[in-house]
């Protein structure tokens, strides 16, 4: 179940979408993969599609066929997590009715990230005077961490001369991110760089603390927390040093190395995926299995990036299970069921997948026939199997629920 994430919802779809050669995968479509890696004809899974949309309020801003609409997070309820690209705001869609989560004062633009089986949503607040996109460089002190209860915000007190950023929330209402630490105010420009970054754990009872005291990097970031408090992410420090290799912007974390890291009562393993160039935990369920992704050659757009999963200290690598390279897993939920997206460079088109029971589905066959669905994405899943997304339904783009038969 999705509790993580990578800020900025367009930098979302880049990250989960890197480039694999999956051509073999796209010619077999009514084909799945056992867990030995033969292949095997397999009762196809099937689901009922729910449109995600139209808002009633057109002046919410959305583009008139809801290609604005973007499905950030699904909790146990079947309520979904909206982010309007367009608008910059942030709603909860529950049975059809949306909610909208307001924003703090001097802070109007709204990117949230995660929601818990509560109902309450992790995020984070963008002010005014900062351009969208514009990454942590330019935030100065217009970026913080939020808390919305009932479509109110929370801030959680940002620690002094820092910025933040909220991933992921479990159903305690801890939540993970990174702050970043700014520089005294250029006397010229006037403007806070950053410093340094680190991950951090905030609690009601405890507020901000520092995940690793050792992770100050900007490649160290936590992606998801589990009802247990067990946090998972990705660590630059954690990774073997290599000479020559110096730290950049904080996007351009896959030209560095870097590790996936599992957090547990106040210690940090790295996990090992045997010649991982860049690990990143994205997802963690209650049973600490670990979803993620692999580059096993150095740069970005180089090595082949892979799907692993992480249990009881194995990893099994999804690319190899599938026998062809497999991207983008964002979500596991209790049952180790994931779903994530494989792109097609031959096409530059890409295609959500389901994997179950040491099987891979193509999600657009398990709809009905003639549902009308094109599906581009999927991004979370929750434990009743619920599945979200954003595709195109009779020509026009749109978000989806889609939910077991």
């Amino acid at each position: 179940m999705n509790k993580k994430s990578l800020f900025g919802t367009l930098q979302r779809a880049r990250i989960f979408c890197v480039a694999a050669t999956v051509a073999a995968l796209v010619t077999r479509p009514a084909t799945t993969v056992a867990r030995d890696g033969t292949n095997e004809k397999a009762t196809v899974p099937r689901y009922t599609v729910t449109r995600i949309g139209p808002h009633p309020d057109n002046r919410m801003g959305a583009h008139p066929d809801d290609r604005s609409l973007f499905p950030v997070a699904l909790n146990d309820r079947g309520q979904v997590l909206v982010h309007n690209v367009r608008a910059e705001r942030g709603f909860v869609w529950d049975k059809g009715t949306f909610r909208e989560l307001r924003p703090l004062l001097d802070y109007p633009v709204v990117h949230p990230r995660a929601i818990n089986n509560r109902g309450q949503v992790a995020g984070t607040v963008l002010g005014k005077n900062l351009v969208s996109g514009g990454g942590p460089m330019s935030s100065s002190e217009q970026r913080r961490a939020v808390l919305w209860e009932n479509g109110e915000p929370h801030d959680l007190g940002t620690p002094p001369d820092e910025v933040s950023e909220a991933d992921a929330i479990n159903d305690q209402g801890e939540i993970v991110g990174r702050c970043y630490l700014l520089a005294e105010r250029d006397k010229k420009t006037g403007v806070r760089v950053v410093l340094r970054a680190y991950p951090f754990l905030w609690s009601r009872s405890k507020g901000f603390r520092k995940l690793d005291p050792q992770m100050t990097s900007f490649g160290d970031r936590a992606s998801a927390i589990n009802r247990a408090g067990q946090v998972v992410g990705r660590s630059k420090t954690l990774a073997v040093p290599l000479i020559g290799v110096q730290e950049r912007h904080p996007d351009d974390f896959r030209d560095t190395p870097s590790r996936a890291f599992i957090w547990q009562n106040g210690a940090t393993q790295s996990i090992n995926v045997p010649g991982a160039w860049y690990s990143n935990g994205d997802d963690i369920n209650d049973r600490g299995d670990i979803v993620g992704q692999v580059i096993y050659q150095k740069g970005f757009g180089i090595g082949v990036t892979h799907a692993f999963v992480w249990r009881n200290g194995k990893t099994l690598d999804l690319g190899e299970l599938a026998q062809e390279p497999v991207t983008g897993p964002l979500s596991i939920n209790n049952a180790g069921h994931i779903v994530g997206c494989v792109l097609v460079p031959e096409t530059v088109g890409q295609w959500p997948f389901l994997y179950r029971n040491g099987k891979l589905y193509r999600l657009e066959q398990t709809l009905p026939e003639g549902s009308g669905w094109t599906l581009g994405y999927a991004c979370d899943i929750n434990n009743k199997g619920q599945i979200i997304g954003s595709g195109r339904y009779k020509g026009a783009g749109s978000a989806f629920l889609l939910t077991p038969r």
